[in-house]
């Protein structure tokens, strides 16, 4: 599928932070009347409490037919990536043609730290709490959708992280626990992936550099002592211009004797 339209505009990190994912949702509700959309939240969270959110909003041919003209979606979209109080950053939109004949809008953003990204996807009606559990560190997470996502006719969120310890959603893997329907509690008690260090990455390919630059270094040597060892041991023949061996007393090819 192609995509129609694309922005991208980084974001400045602000203290009073915007919740984008549910004010663009709010601004499909209200275009859509009682009409609904489809909305799937992917939110991932990693190491040193990065994240990451792709939000995917669905409308059919019949909720565009309804709207007559996603200008002003696109227009709510833009503006969004415009303003300079966003918690999050790296946002960008697209759109693409979906299945059925409908439109699929695509909106990714980015951030640190778990109180942007409870106003940036949760509209900071999300509670992350820390706990223990068993010997472990862990992080509570609580949410009820139904003030944000009620109006919407299908709401789908899939969180991924380290390891989950606890959930009511459906765990589709260790670190991946899926929710359906707006009108439930979402919780989840996890621990943030060890993830690897910026710093020994940077490091890694710094060395995996310096040996290849090595290796490279040494075959040219090697290409040289080569050539020069076998211009010491031949000659040429000042009749033909043939090569002639060092040992070699008559040329190989026009038979002078060597001078």
């Amino acid at each position: 599928m192609s995509n129609n339209n694309s922005n991208f505009r980084p974001v400045s990190q602000r203290s009073l932070p915007i919740a984008l994912s549910i004010c663009l949702v709010a601004a499909l509700t209200l275009l859509l009347s009682a009409c609904g959309g489809d909305v799937r939240e992917d939110v991932t969270i990693r190491s040193g409490e990065r994240w990451k959110v792709e939000l995917r909003m669905a409308l059919s041919p019949d909720e565009l037919m309804l709207i007559g003209d996603t200008a002003e979606i696109d227009a709510r979209l833009d503006e969004q990536g415009n303003d300079p109080e966003a918690a999050a950053t790296n946002y960008k939109w697209s759109k693409e043609p979906s299945d059925d004949g409908g439109v699929v809008y695509i909106v990714e953003f980015s951030g640190k730290g778990l109180q942007s990204l409870n106003s940036a996807a949760f509209d900071d009606l999300a509670t992350f709490s820390r706990m223990t559990y068993g010997d472990k560190d862990a992080i509570h997470f609580a949410f009820n959708p139904s003030s944000a996502f009620g109006d919407v006719a299908y709401y789908e969120l899939v969180l991924h992280t380290g390891e989950i310890f606890d959930t009511n959603g459906e765990l589709l893997d260790e670190g991946v626990v899926r929710w359906i329907g707006a009108y439930q509690n979402m919780e989840a008690t996890f621990r943030l992936s060890k993830g690897i260090d910026p710093l020994w990455i940077a490091g890694l390919v710094a060395l995996i550099a310096g040996i290849a630059a090595a290796i490279l270094l040494a075959r040219r040597w090697q290409q040289q002592r080569h050539v020069q060892a076998i211009m010491a041991t031949s000659a040429f023949c000042h009749q033909c211009g043939a090569r002639m061996e060092t040992a070699g007393r008559f040329c190989p090819s026009c038979g002078a004797p060597r001078l």
